[in-house]
């Protein structure tokens, strides 16, 4: 099994350059949806939060593979922003993050403050889908979408 690293630690620009240009394509075209670019989107993260907690994940070769985090500067439908960035990651290493995830999450809305957090998903990124259903800590709302570059979209919020 992979040896991941991770803490919750504030983004930094070394961390964007290194995880933008690696990002799954379906996390690229989420990104691309909301007119932003994946280094765009990992700045925004940076600069937009107050309370802002982000989970960076490092591979056992220290290199960064993905990052989730909480925002409570971006509001939408009274609760914070909660994203996620991945690279395109092996099965033993996803299976260890989706076991820790909702701890992780619980944890991540502790150091905001915030009882619950949310956001859209694209109906075709599977990968997120898998994360948010199996994780057992995220609940889907279809009565909430939207449609962004011809792309459909359904929002989620936590569970915990």
């Amino acid at each position: 099994m992979s040896k991941l690293t991770y803490g919750v630690m504030p983004l930094n620009m070394s961390h964007v350059r290194e995880l933008a240009p690696k990002l799954r394509r379906q996390d690229v075209q989420e990104c691309v949806d909301a007119d932003r670019t994946p280094s765009q989107a990992l700045v925004d993260a940076i600069s937009q939060g107050h309370s802002f907690a982000a989970l960076l994940y490092r591979n056992d070769q220290w290199d960064t593979i993905g990052a989730y985090g909480i925002n409570d500067a971006a509001v939408v439908r009274g609760m914070p922003i909660i994203w996620s960035l991945w690279s395109d990651i092996s099965l033993p290493v996803a299976r260890e993050i989706l076991h820790r995830t909702p701890y992780e999450v619980k944890h991540l809305l502790g150091l905001t403050g915030a009882k619950k957090a949310g956001n859209l998903v694209w109906n075709e990124n599977f990968p997120a889908i898998r994360w948010l259903a199996l994780s057992g800590c995220f609940r889907f709302d279809d009565t909430v979408t939207a449609t962004m570059n011809g792309n459909k979209y359904t929002w989620f919020e936590t569970d915990v």
